[in-house]
Formats: C-alpha cells, sequence, structure tokens
C-alpha cells in the first residue's frame, strides 16, 4: 500500500482517507474468539482502523525467553485484522503505559544491572547501552510480525515520551531500528505534552487528549476543559503540523476506574454519550483527520496485567464494553463514523462564519469549506450550556443546537447522486448513495432543501402524509419538512424525489442503523457482527435499506428461555500452609522485595525467626499485609497509594508486639505481602518496591535476614489427611463446578456477582486468574467471565481464594450463605436472527 500525506490527510493508493480508529488490547482478551468478537464490532460500527499496543512484559516472561503461541500468536490476529479490512496503527513500544504493570516492561528488566529504563532518570536523559540492547532483542522480536503487513498504516515510536531538554537520541535509534527491519510506513509519535515533542523526528505528529479525568465534578460546568481540542488548529497545525496532517493519537473515548477512585457506574453516569460526540466533532472541526478512539474496546486486567491504576475491570467506560455489549457512547461514536464514511471532510478549511452569512451565536462552532472540486460546507455546532440555542441557516431552515450536543451539518453540499446538491439540512445526515439519504429526525422540525436542478416526481410515505411537507420552492429546488415529533421510537418516514429516497429515521432507528459492505443498510437490530451475525433484544421487525433505495421488512427475531445455573455445592479447603511450617521457603539475600527475588507479581509469604521477646515492631510493605507471630495474626493493613508511594512515613507502621503471644525461647514471625501490580512507570515509579520494604524488631532491622516463598498456590492447600488440621483460615479455598449450555445463537456475557464480607478474594476460573475483589475498596463487585476462558458448553470449574485475617475463616460456616452472595449474572441477552 502506497501512503501519501500532506497537510490535510493520508492519502492511500492515490485515494484521501479519514482515519476512524478505535484501540484494542488484545492481551486483555484472552481469546481469539474474544479478538474477532470485539473486531467485528469496531468494523460494523464504522472504524476503519484499529490500534495495537504490543505488549512486551506479556511475551517475555523471562530474558531472551519470547512467547507468541495461542492467546498470545500475534501473526494470528494480525491476520485476522487484515482479513476484516481494518487498517492497523502499531504500537510496539518499548513502553506502553495503557494502565498495565510497569507500563509493559517486563519484570525481569527490574533486576538486570546498568539497565536504566526508558534511558531516563528523574526526568533528565541518560542513555543506557544495556536497556537498549533489551530493546533492540524485543524488536527483533516483534517487529518481523508487523512489517510485511499491507494493512499497516503507521508504526508509533515509543509513548508519550519526554525529558527535560528533549534529546532526540532515543527517539531517533528507535526510528531507526524500525527502518532496519524493513518498516517503511510512516513513523509517529503520541505526545502527551502536545508541546511538539519530537515532531521533527517522527512523520506524524499526534497528541492525546482527555479532557475529563475527575469525575466528582461535573464536566459540563467547565466549558474550558476543551480549551485544548479548541486550539489544535492555532497552536498544532503552524508550528507542528504544517506539511502533515493532525492526528489525535488518544482522543478519549471513555476513562478508567482505580482502586480508590470513582466506580464505572459513576464514569458512566458523568461522561454519558454527549462527551464522545462533543470531542470527536471538535476534533473534526479542527481540521483533523486521523483520531484514535482510546479506548474503543474495553477489557479485563486478568492474571495480574493491570498497574496499581486500575482494578481488574479494564472497562475504560468504552463504547464496546468490557464484556462485548455496546453501549450508548457506541452508537454516538458510529453515527460519526457513519456520515464520515458517506460524506468526505478530508481536505477543508476553516473560513469564518461572516462569509456565509451566518450570524454569531454561542453555540457555532465554526465553518469548514470542503476543497474538494465541488465544494460545499461544513457547519459545526456545538452547545455547552444547558439551554437550547437556534442557527439560522437559510430562512424557514433553523439548526436546534441542544444542550451538550454537538453537530456537523452539511451546507450547499454535492451529494453522491451525481448532479444534485443538498442546499442546506438542519440535522446531521447518517449516510447516503447516489440513490438515497437518510437522516435523523431532529429535536424540532426537520428540514432541508434539495436541488435537483430539474423537476421530478415527489411521493411522500401514507403513513406520513399529515406530517411531512413536500414544496418545490423554485424549479428543480424541493423543500422537505417532517413535523417536530412524527416518529414514534420504532419508526421511519419516506420522501422520492423522483427515483430518489429520502429516509426519515427516529432517534432509536438513527442509533440502530448499520452499514453493509456492499452499501445496503439495516435499521433495528441492537448488534451485527456482520450481514450474518444480527441480534436483538427482543421480537421486533427489522428493515434493510438497498443501496438503490428500496425498503425491505425482514423477519422479527426469536427469542428463547436461557437457564443460568446457581452456584451450589461448594467444596471449603484450608490454606496458608506456609504460615505453618516452613517448607518451600528460599533464603532472603541482601534486600527482601520481591523483585530482588524474580518475584514480580502477585503475592509472597516471608518467615523469620528471633529469640526472647521484642516490644515492638515496625513494618512497611507494600500493599496488602498481615503479620503472624507464632500463627496467631497480631496486624493487618494496606499501604497502597495510586501514584508513587515509596518511602513515605505514613506507610511505616509501629506496634507493640504483645507479649503473652511471644515464648521466651524461639519465637516465629510471619508476614504475608500481596502486590496489585507495579507502577505504570508514566512518573518513573516502574521501580517502586513491592514485598517488604523495611521490617524491624525493636530498633533491629531484619528483612534480610529471613526467607521468601511465593503465596496462593495449589501448594498451600490443605488436604484432608494433612497434620493438624484446621477450624479457621487466614486463606480458605472454595470451589465449585457449573454446567454451562448455551445456544451459539445467543450472544449472553456473562459476569460473576461477588459481595461478600470478606477482605480479599481472588477469582480463579478454570484455573486462569480472572479477578481480583477488595472489600476495602469495593469498587467492583461484578466481574467479566471471559469466554474463551469461560467454557459456553460444558463444565467450569470456579475457585474463590478467600483472604480475610482478623478474624480468620472459619470452616465450618456455610459457603456462599455464610460470607455473602456468589451468583452467574449476565450483561445482556441478545438473539440472533437470519435472514
Amino acid at each position: 500500500m502506497d501512503i501519501q500525506f500532506d497537510r490535510y490527510s493520508l492519502q492511500l493508493d492515490g485515494k484521501r482517507t479519514f482515519i476512524r480508529s478505535g484501540a484494542m488490547h488484545y492481551f486483555r482478551l484472552p481469546h481469539h474468539d474474544l479478538w474477532r468478537d470485539r473486531l467485528q464490532k469496531l468494523k460494523c460500527a464504522g472504524y476503519n482502523t484499529v490500534d495495537i499496543y504490543f505488549n512486551w512484559d506479556y511475551h517475555s516472561p523471562a530474558p531472551g525467553e519470547y512467547d507468541f503461541t495461542g492467546i498470545r500468536d500475534v501473526k494470528a490476529l494480525l491476520d485476522m485484522i487484515e482479513s476484516l479490512g481494518l487498517y492497523l496503527i502499531a504500537r510496539p513500544g518499548p513502553y506502553i503505559n495503557a494502565e498495565t504493570t510497569r507500563g509493559g516492561l517486563p519484570g525481569w528488566l527490574l533486576t538486570q544491572p546498568e539497565v536504566i529504563l526508558r534511558n531516563r532518570i528523574e526526568g533528565a536523559f541518560q542513555y543506557s547501552p544495556a536497556y537498549m540492547a533489551f530493546v533492540r532483542e524485543w524488536m527483533d522480536q516483534i517487529l518481523p510480525f508487523v512489517k510485511d503487513r499491507k494493512n499497516l498504516l503507521m508504526v508509533q515510536v515509543e509513548n508519550e515520551y519526554s525529558t527535560l531538554d528533549m534529546e532526540p537520541e532515543y527517539m531517533e535509534e528507535l526510528v531507526q531500528m524500525f527502518r532496519e527491519h524493513g518498516i517503511t510506513v510512516p513513523t509517529m509519535h503520541n505526545d502527551f505534552y502536545g508541546a511538539g515533542l519530537y515532531a521533527d523526528v517522527v512523520d506524524i505528529y499526534a497528541i492525546d487528549n482527555y479532557s475529563v479525568t475527575d469525575f466528582e465534578l461535573d464536566w459540563r460546568t467547565f466549558s474550558e476543559i476543551f480549551s485544548v481540542l479548541d486550539h489544535l488548529e492555532e497552536n498544532i497545525r503552524p508550528e507542528f503540523c504544517p506539511n502533515r496532517p493532525m492526528m489525535m493519537a488518544e482522543l478519549q473515548a471513555g476513562w478508567f476506574a482505580g482502586w480508590k477512585g470513582v466506580p464505572y457506574e459513576q464514569i458512566h453516569k458523568s461522561l454519558g454519550r454527549d462527551h464522545i460526540g462533543l470531542v470527536t466533532r471538535s476534533f473534526i472541526g479542527q481540521g483533523g483527520t486521523l483520531f484514535n478512539h482510546y479506548k474503543a474496546i474495553g477489557g479485563t486486567n486478568w492474571d495480574h496485567i493491570g498497574a496499581t491504576d486500575a482494578y481488574t475491570s479494564y472497562d475504560f467506560s468504552a463504547p464496546i464494553s468490557e464484556s462485548g455489549v455496546l453501549t450508548e457512547r457506541l452508537y454516538e461514536a458510529k453515527r460519526i463514523n457513519l456520515l464520515l464514511s458517506h460524506f468526505d471532510l478530508t481536505q477543508t478549511e476553516r473560513i469564518s462564519p461572516e462569509d456565509m452569512g451566518l450570524s454569531p451565536s454561542p453555540s457555532l462552532y465554526l465553518v469548514r469549506k470542503s476543497l474538494k472540486d465541488k465544494g460545499g460546507y461544513w457547519i459545526f455546532t456545538r452547545n455547552i450550556t444547558t439551554f437550547s440555542h437556534r442557527i439560522e441557516i437559510k430562512p424557514g431552515i433553523e439548526i436546534e443546537a441542544s444542550p451538550y450536543q454537538a453537530k456537523m451539518i452539511p451546507y450547499q453540499m454535492p451529494l453522491a447522486r451525481s448532479g444534485w446538491t443538498l442546499e442546506a439540512v438542519n440535522v446531521e445526515p447518517l449516510a447516503q448513495t447516489p440513490s438515497l439519504l437518510i437522516l435523523p429526525e431532529g429535536s424540532a422540525e426537520t428540514a432541508m432543501e434539495i436541488r435537483t436542478g430539474q423537476s421530478v416526481a415527489t411521493q411522500v410515505d401514507p403513513k406520513f402524509a399529515d406530517h411531512i411537507e413536500v414544496l418545490e420552492a423554485e424549479p428543480g429546488l424541493y423543500r422537505v419538512v417532517l413535523a417536530t415529533g412524527a416518529l414514534a421510537p420504532e419508526m421511519l418516514a419516506w420522501v422520492r424525489l423522483g427515483d430518489y429516497a429520502i429516509y426519515l429515521l427516529s432517534q432509536t432507528l438513527a442509533d440502530r442503523l448499520w452499514a453493509l459492505p456492499q452499501g445496503d443498510f439495516l435499521m433495528g437490530p441492537d448488534m451485527i457482527r456482520s450481514e450474518a451475525e444480527i441480534f436483538f433484544d427482543s421480537s421486533r421487525p427489522f428493515w434493510k435499506i438497498l443501496s438503490n433505495g428500496e425498503l425491505q421488512v425482514l423477519p422479527m427475531a426469536q427469542t428463547q428461555a436461557i437457564i443460568i445455573p446457581e452456584l451450589t455445592s461448594w467444596t471449603l479447603t484450608p490454606g496458608a500452609t506456609p504460615l505453618f511450617d516452613s517448607k518451600g521457603y528460599q533464603p532472603l539475600m541482601g534486600a527482601s522485595d520481591m523483585d530482588s527475588h524474580h518475584i514480580h507479581e502477585g503475592a509472597v509469604w516471608y518467615e523469620y525467626e528471633y529469640t526472647g521477646p521484642r516490644h515492638q515492631l515496625s513494618l512497611h510493605a507494600q500493599h496488602i499485609w498481615a503479620v503472624f507471630l507464632n500463627g496467631e495474626c497480631v496486624l493487618e493493613g494496606h499501604t497502597f497509594h495510586v501514584h508513587p508511594d515509596v518511602g513515605t512515613p505514613a506507610d511505616k507502621v509501629t506496634i507493640a508486639l504483645p507479649q503473652e503471644s511471644q515464648n521466651p525461647g524461639k519465637n516465629r514471625l510471619v508476614v504475608f505481602v500481596e502486590s496489585l501490580g507495579h507502577h505504570k512507570g508514566f512518573y518513573e515509579d516502574t521501580h517502586d518496591p513491592r514485598g517488604i520494604i523495611q521490617l524491624k524488631l525493636d530498633e533491629e532491622e531484619i528483612q534480610g535476614q529471613g526467607r521468601i516463598q511465593r503465596a496462593l498456590l495449589d501448594a498451600e492447600k490443605q488436604t484432608s489427611g494433612a497434620e493438624n488440621p484446621l477450624k479457621e483460615a487466614p486463606v480458605l479455598y472454595a470451589s465449585t463446578e457449573f454446567d454451562l449450555k448455551l445456544p451459539p445463537e445467543v450472544e449472553l456475557p456473562l459476569g460473576l456477582y461477588l459481595d461478600l464480607d470478606i477482605e480479599r478474594v481472588n477469582i480463579i476460573l478454570n484455573g486462569v486468574l480472572i479477578g481480583q475483589y477488595w472489600r476495602s475498596c469495593k469498587n467492583q463487585t461484578l466481574f467479566y467471565l471471559p469466554e474463551g476462558i469461560l467454557r459456553r458448553n460444558g463444565l467450569n470449574q470456579l475457585e474463590l481464594a478467600l483472604m480475610n485475617f482478623l478474624p480468620p475463616l472459619s470452616i465450618e460456616n456455610p459457603f456462599p450463605g455464610g460470607y455473602g452472595r456468589v451468583a452467574l449474572q449476565p450483561y445482556q441477552k441478545l438473539f440472533k436472527v437470519s435472514h
């Protein structure tokens, strides 16, 4: 594919193309079927490109070891993307951020001598040959998968990188690596600061923009949050993009929820569907022709993938949710994508609204003139107030600017039908072919004028003869008006000008309009994955509009009852064997943190011995911990911070040791510590240690004198024949089985609902850790069970590692009733229909 560009857009094989991209994290979707499902939904929503981070850590468990098999099969993923006809933006890092632990850098890098991560210390550039040698090894592994892809658009260099003096050596060396591997497509960099960082090193300069990150406040009361977007053409284009298109590498399509932050329910409610519409149309209004919605597709932080910023769910409030459910935000994004795929905005210039005779209005954002052969204009409206405004664009045709809505309105726009012009319209179009135009109804009357050039016969949908007016205002100029509120939610109307069809859809149907590859359209389905995979939540009719304007009514979907099994017959097994014996421990050598012992994720046990009673214990550990003295828990807590958390005095806890729990001779101290991941490294905090940072008995530091072993392993479970069987335990394993029989024609993503009076729970499905519940940060109670790990048809094993230290758990307490509720819960239920 030949890729050229100028200040307006990319040109692919000579054709200007508007890049409508959505980000997907394959490593947060642990099965090929999930990849295909989400990619199909992305394409059906009108995106033409997928943005892929490649996670170095996910593929490299140890130095020199790389895994690209099974759910890590990058070739299979890229084959799938190519087969679906999507373009690819590749982002191989080495650093990716993405709220992944260490920002995607492998844990083993933390133990390599002389490695300076990202060639940076406290913001200052410090070149590290050892780090670059490992980076080159990674690029030698990943770039061969990428370089020959026919659908490859561009490759990102690093991610959100900066130094105090903007030294270019690191970035230049990465670009050189790409070129040495035969990558010829444009390079790009995502500048978090929008300050022109490395604009002279890469081909395409890009920025990211997250206008809303504080969800305690209502963004609708702070219009200034869009100030960066609103000045792109003024601030970014002249200096950094005079001869290349403006790109938004990450245009906010959601936000992540953290352990101590607001839950996703609050983020969903805050952003609503209006935010994605406002920011996307605002960017287009600035003349941008390359955007990437981050993220378009949610995912799951299974098996310790996530950084400390986010809990198990990485739904991100994305248009396509973690469980694959299509949200209102997806329907809004789909409307924009439909318009961009049926109307050309790849080459426009901003003009003054006064040049068109438009009066000033608080909701008149700007106007752009198309530079295509036949011209035309785009009027961008944006209302960030609580009041509606009206903008008259022609006598009798007023745009209704509703609160917190943006629109892209064509004016004197040539239609796909040769020689015809959409002279004026007061709603944002959905789609067109040479034979038809599809529009949504407006909040007020819907009005348009179409110039045909000659008189034609007119027809009006007889069901709406009293609500639609068609007038020939002058020879060859027709005005069509639909009365306010004429369409019920599941309703459409049509008008014909000769053999040209105009369809007017209710807002509900406008959301559920789907473009098919051959130029036809479906109306009514809640979701489609392809023309052959159409889904509804209830039995109701749907329609097909052929590209020639013909309307077909199609059969209704048939629903059926689906039985979701209850979770019963639990087996309880005491755990925490390392608390009571010394098997499996390895000596601590020097530092006591986990990384120093090549344990980069999960939990550990520490064991110490001392003689005679002591008075005081001082502990600094990350993140969740409990201290046991001679088998009895004397202290539990956590020192968790979303932001850098090393060495702060508040993290050091000091307690008096109970004298009655100590022996005059030998005493055994055991400490359990569970890490919630490393920081993502954006602020150079990846090296922050996990596990025990400091341990003192009285004033003696003993953290390097004990032993360590991994925690929460199968070997810890006590069998019925174990010595000293327990009646209570700090860790208890509860397991059950459930059999699923889900018909293939049903879309039924499942979650596990937990509401437990237990501090910590690790959720293990068919042997895979898929979720972590933390009662003290009770933001997540529903955990997605990813299909592929979940067997839709077959027996599933579910195990819960229950952790409660004070008091310990009674193995005689019935489960789940004694501790709370555990149940399978569907996210939605959709039924497939064939036609």
